[in-house]
């Protein structure tokens, strides 16, 4: 086979975007809520997937057979992204543009499945490509024109997310018509599918405007051709066509590992939820059974429950002092400081109990009479979520040693 560079280009680019998608496709379904809007999303995003996979194989191969794989899918994009776009605005589109979806889904699935939607019909090539740039400058501006009234934060959210999607995608998506758009360099419609990944998981748990959006893309597109330029200089072809030979992989590059970036940074907030599970089932009738139940939490698995009289050869009340200055769980190295700081007292009783008890952390659990929770943990720097689980789960135990708030309403009421 003679090596041809914008072919291979042009497969890892589309390659690179059904790896992407993909690994959206996976977390999503590691996370599913049965929503419609979900279910939606998926059939665009396995459309896109199917897409840019059985595309990179044709290209690669040459197989007349895989074209049929390729350009399937490819039809169902325009149905896909309106069934999207009616989820995003709870509302159905108007019935003219119901008709010309339905007609041209139906008319290019079929030319498709006859095999007269290839590279040897550039002008049926050209009338998909209008079809699916016109539903989606539709969509973009049935978006565009929302009434933000009818919607609630997260959905207006996700319809600013599609919308700078969409205005990404428009010129992406011509360039994958090459066969027929002969003067074009490169094909970067996985692009436009990624940057629809991309905004997809960023605004599932941020709150930004259009224009932020708007700018953090281009953003991408900048570090891109930063990376294309080092890689000119790197291989000594500083021209444009050179830039333009070696943007695109650095975009796709770019994209991909931001997205990757993206879905472990929401993976890890995920985790949260496992706590708050525990949390969920924990026992709150007392302060031992709670105790007990941190047993079953891994952050806190290793623990001991001091009270008044496992103290007794300590001073407990100035313990107990110390600790509840710091509003917190305290370190074995922040006692230390402490300790060499001159605040002798208290620290070094505390340092004294932690290494005898084999403990680094310890936290104020009740003041009269005072008790202490021991635990064995590496909060490492940086671990910011790990320490507010522990400060809320001291929390908890101080509400569960004090007194009950009916018995403190009673006795302020001189009963």
């Amino acid at each position: 086979m003679v090596y041809d560079e914008a072919l291979y280009s042009d497969v890892i680019i589309t390659w690179l975007g059904a790896i992407g998608v993909w690994s959206y496709l996976d977390f999503v379904h590691r996370h599913r809520t049965g929503s419609a809007l979900e279910r939606r999303v998926l059939f665009l995003l396995y459309s896109l997937c199917a897409l840019l996979a059985g595309r990179g194989f044709h290209w690669l191969l040459g197989w007349s057979w895989l074209e049929y794989l390729e350009m399937l899918p490819a039809t169902l994009l325009p149905l896909a992204l309106t069934l999207v776009a009616e989820a995003l605005v709870r509302r159905h589109v108007s019935m003219p543009m119901k008709i010309y979806v339905a007609a041209g889904t139906a008319a290019f699935l079929l030319l498709a499945a006859v095999g007269l939607l290839g590279k040897d019909q550039p002008a049926v090539l050209l009338g998909l490509m209008a079809f699916q740039v016109s539903v989606l400058v539709a969509i973009g501006w049935m978006l565009w024109g929302t009434d933000r009234a009818m919607l609630k934060a997260p959905e207006i959210r996700l319809n600013n997310a599609v919308l700078v999607a969409a205005i990404f995608a428009v010129p992406l998506l011509v360039t994958d018509f090459r066969d027929a758009l002969t003067w074009i360099p490169r094909r970067l419609g996985a692009a436009g599918a990624l940057i629809f990944v991309y905004v997809l998981v960023r605004m599932s748990y941020r709150a930004d405007t259009r224009r932020i959006l708007f700018a953090e893309v281009v953003t991408i597109f900048l570090r891109a051709a930063v990376m294309a330029g080092a890689f000119m200089a790197i291989t000594g072809r500083l021209t444009l066509q050179g830039f333009f030979g070696l943007f695109p992989l650095s975009l796709m590059f770019v994209l991909v590992f931001t997205i990757f970036y993206r879905l472990k940074a929401v993976s890890v907030e995920n985790r949260g939820l496992s706590f708050l599970q525990w949390l969920l089932h924990a026992r709150m009738s007392g302060l031992d059974a709670f105790a007990q139940s941190l047993r079953h939490l891994p952050l806190a698995e290793e623990h001991v429950l001091l009270r008044e009289g496992d103290l007794s050869r300590y001073d407990a009340h100035a313990i107990a002092e110390h600790l509840a200055a710091q509003r917190s769980v305290v370190s074995l190295t922040r006692l230390r400081e402490r300790a060499a700081q001159g605040h002798a007292s208290a620290a070094e009783q505390l340092i004294d109990i932690l290494e005898r008890y084999g403990m680094n952390h310890v936290g104020l659990v009740g003041e009269r009479p005072p008790a202490l929770l021991l635990l064995n943990t590496p909060l490492v720097p940086g671990a910011h979520l790990d320490e507010i689980k522990i400060n809320l789960i001291l929390k908890l135990c101080r509400v569960l040693s004090s007194p009950p708030l009916q018995a403190r309403a009673a006795a302020a009421a001189g009963y």
